[in-house]
């Protein structure tokens, strides 16, 4: 299905089996921690319909899907956010492990959150340490209606709460260790 290959970086994926394999390090740790295996349809968050470990693409709140779908699904989004984050800035394949963490990133949030952030800016510009130190950053989520019980929030202008949620605390810094530990270079 996805063929990603850098040809000039050394580095191939020639399946979505292989993508999740070599990136299986991120994949598993993350999800098993912080997303639940859901086979029926929900409203996220954000308010889509989502099944499975998130997957938003053409879902309906009335489906059902079975573990080798929810697998698949997981395998398709990893990948990609992978081809995303590798599209965004190429030099990022010598780095695998900033390369792990900015998909992780893409994969749990979006894209359009991933082009608006200052990883992504640093990234771009060769500033591969501050681009992983923004990762501490992203760990609040905006506008409540109601003030969340036991989070650490602030009331904004529109009445709505701003809320830092201590699960993505603990995601978001796993995720810049990870993008720290890169040694440029190394291959996957």
């Amino acid at each position: 299905m996805y063929d990603i290959t850098p040809k000039k970086r050394g580095w191939t994926f020639k399946s979505l089996a292989g993508t999740v394999a070599v990136f299986g390090v991120v994949v598993s740790p993350f999800v098993s921690s912080f997303k639940s295996e859901t086979h029926t349809a929900y409203r996220n968050e954000s308010g889509k319909p989502s099944i499975c470990f998130g997957h938003t693409k053409n879902v309906k709140m009335s489906d059902k899907a079975t573990l080798e779908q929810c697998k698949q699904f997981l395998e398709d989004d990893f990948a990609d956010a992978i081809t995303f984050v590798t599209k965004q800035t190429p030099e990022i394949v010598d780095r695998t492990d900033t390369l792990k963490a900015a998909s992780e990133y893409v994969f749990r949030v979006n894209k359009e959150s991933y082009l608006k952030s200052p990883m992504l800016a640093h990234f771009k510009a060769g500033r591969w340490v501050e681009g992983c130190k923004s990762f501490a950053g992203y760990n609040i989520h905006n506008h409540y209606k109601f003030k969340r019980i036991g989070k650490e929030c602030n009331k904004l202008r529109d009445g709505t709460w701003r809320c830092k949620e201590p699960e993505l605390v603990l995601m978001r810094n796993r995720e810049m260790k990870l993008c720290l530990s890169t040694r440029p270079g190394s291959t996957l």
